[in-house]
């Protein structure tokens, strides 16, 4: 049986900004315009405690295939980012102020090194970001093209 994930929770999905989903079911975030941004949400509430009692945290997984294309060889796109967290529509991680108890985690997917921003220390990465648009742990990204590569 076949499962086509973005038309069985269609009803979940919200798509804005630049952000569509294709004909043959894929999400496009951006197209190749500069400056562009496309945000998508999953409306529908993932519980990732046990209980209110008992606060064990659930174990998940999640899968994503992804392709960033640069509209130049000189220049990345910027990325994206993978997000979980209380606030809904969260539009910007900037809003938490860093305050732990906003419950922003994200993990970010950067071609190139911020832009006079600061919050990040290294181009083409991996981050882990906790409440904050800084990454709290990062690495350079890595390629991986067959199983038997480390």
């Amino acid at each position: 049986m076949k499962h086509d994930l973005f038309f069985f929770f269609d009803k979940y999905i919200r798509v804005e900004a630049d952000a569509t989903v294709q004909p043959n079911g894929l999400l496009r975030l951006t197209d190749q315009k500069p400056n562009t941004i496309g945000t998508t949400f999953y409306r529908k509430a993932v519980r990732l405690l046990e209980s209110h009692r008992n606060a064990s945290v659930r174990s998940f997984n999640t899968c994503i295939v992804f392709a960033i294309n640069p509209t130049s060889s000189k220049e990345g796109g910027y990325g994206f980012t993978f997000t979980l967290s209380t606030i809904p529509d969260i539009q910007d991680v900037s809003i938490t102020n860093e305050n732990p108890r906003n419950h922003v985690f994200a993990v970010d997917f950067d071609t190139v090194q911020g832009f006079e921003d600061g919050y990040h220390r290294m181009g083409n990465h991996v981050g882990v970001n906790f409440n904050s648009l800084q990454s709290d742990f990062e690495g350079p990204r890595i390629y991986c093209m067959t199983e038997t590569q480390n």
